[in-house]
């Protein structure tokens, strides 16, 4: 299903906090992802052609990270923006979003994906909308081409221009600040 990511907002949230699996423009790029704790986050996986130790990423509200991980006097110097964090995870999470106690989290700066993921009530995850290893895909049409009948919904949004993917750091403790992408 197509929807106007702006327009129906409320909508894509109600669904993804069921599990739906939706496309939908982030801060940077397209991405796809669902409710961070549904088990249809392994459909990704499949749908991407992922290998399970390249866990998703988490999108948060910066309210919600305490869940997840101890927030740090690091993490101001990037949030919110375009910088994925890789932290020590604050407990035991499901194996998509966290590898050897780790977990990789962003808070956008953009008021339309903080006001989805604030919709959904959680956080949600995101990945590039590409095959693993592909280019991730920038084009609206082609990728209601590719995954219309692969998804539950992909939320268009003509004004969303794809830029670079987010930067990727990890801050772990024990671990020198390191830039990984």
């Amino acid at each position: 299903m197509i929807l106007n990511y702006k327009k129906d907002c409320l909508r894509i949230a109600a669904a993804m906090r069921k599990g739906k699996i939706a496309i939908f423009p982030t801060d940077t790029i397209y991405g796809i992802g669902t409710v961070w704790n549904s088990h249809n986050n392994t459909e990704i996986f499949m749908l991407k052609r992922r290998k399970r130790n390249k866990p998703l990423i988490i999108l948060s509200d910066i309210r919600w990270i305490d869940k997840f991980a101890d927030l740090q006097i690091k993490t101001k110097q990037y949030w919110p923006g375009p910088f994925t964090l890789i932290m020590n995870a604050k407990r035991l999470l499901p194996w998509w979003v966290s590898l050897n106690n780790a977990v990789a989290i962003r808070v956008p700066k953009n008021r339309d994906i903080i006001r989805l993921i604030r919709a959904v009530g959680a956080p949600i995850t995101a990945t590039s909308v590409n095959v693993s290893g592909e280019i991730p895909l920038e084009n609206i049409k082609k990728i209601e081409k590719i995954y219309e009948n692969r998804v539950d919904i992909i939320a268009e949004d003509i004004s969303f221009h794809p830029k670079r993917p987010s930067k990727i750091i990890d801050i772990r403790k024990n671990s020198t600040e390191r830039r990984l992408r």
